[in-house]
Parts: structure tokens; sequence; C-alpha cells
């Protein structure tokens, strides 16, 4: 065989592997066609696409929310003797009017207090945290947003944790 010859039967060779390792590949399920021409569909939705889009069409074509909107449980919490302790995780949390202090024992939570914050501690993980002022913040968790009207003092004795104001 000369050079020439050689050449071609190897990229014919490396050309037929890379066919059969792409056949190989394929999408991982197990739906078995007697028809082996059809592929799946790339643009097909799927439900998380549904969900992070926020509607999905019911039966009826209308417009209807997604399974995880308005799941977050909703609690009102009072400022009593001007301290108020947020203890409900996964959960969203109102504090009307001021308060003196405000602890935070909870993870996962959305608090917000329709009014001025004098001392802030956060015992939890992954709150967002919200008032109109707040003087002091003591974040003894990791990554909690605290948002506010002004630039609060803030002892953080966690990571990740962010102050806005």
């Amino acid at each position: 065989m000369d050079r020439k010859t050689t050449a071609k039967f190897t990229v014919l060779a490396a050309t037929g592997l890379l066919a059969v390792a792409l056949t190989a590949c394929g999408n991982g399920s197990s739906n078995d066609k007697a028809d082996s021409s059809s592929s799946p569909s790339t643009t097909a939705s799927t439900s998380a696409d549904k969900e992070s889009q926020g509607e999905e069409k019911g039966s009826d074509g209308k417009k209807q929310s997604s399974e995880t909107e308005n799941q977050i449980p909703k609690v009102s919490a009072q400022c009593s003797g001007g301290k108020a302790v947020v203890k409900d995780s996964n959960s969203k949390v109102t504090i009307s009017g001021d308060c003196a202090s405000v602890e935070v024992n909870a993870s996962n939570s959305i608090v917000e207090v329709k009014g001025a914050v004098e001392k802030v501690s956060i015992n939890g993980a992954i709150n967002s945290f919200t008032a109109a002022t707040i003087k002091t913040v003591t974040l003894n968790g990791n990554a909690n947003d605290i948002s506010s009207g002004n630039k609060p003092a803030v002892k953080d004795n966690g990571q990740q944790n962010q102050i806005n104001k």
C-alpha cells in the first residue's frame, strides 16, 4: 500500500469510530422505538423551564401560576416590650412599626420590619432582612442579606453576608 491509500484508510477508520462513539452517546433515555431515525427534540420545554417562567397552561388553555408560587408561609410577628424574636424558618415574616431589638433565630427566611430597628441579631443562614433604618447589626450566620435606608454599624461573625443601603 502506498502512503495515500494508508492515509485514506486512517481517515475513514477515524470517521467510523467517531460516528459509532457519537451514536452511543445518545440522550440517555430508554425510549427504544422501531424507527431509529427519530431524534429527541432539543427545544421542548421542561417542567423546570415552565416553573422558571412562573406560568403553565392548564387543560383549558388559560395561564396558571406554577405550583412553587405562593408556597412561602407568611407570618406576622409582634414587637412586644421592644423586642421581636423570629423563629420561623422558610417563611416571610412581617413586623409592623418600630422595634428596639429584632433577633432572627431562623434560616432561609425573609424578614421585613415596617419601621426602624436599633439592634438586629441574625443567628441563621440565608436570610433576607429589611428595615427602614438599622442602628447595629450582629451577624452570627452565613449568606444573609441586610437592607436598610442607612448604613448600620456591623459586627460580622459569619461569611458571605451582605449589607445594602
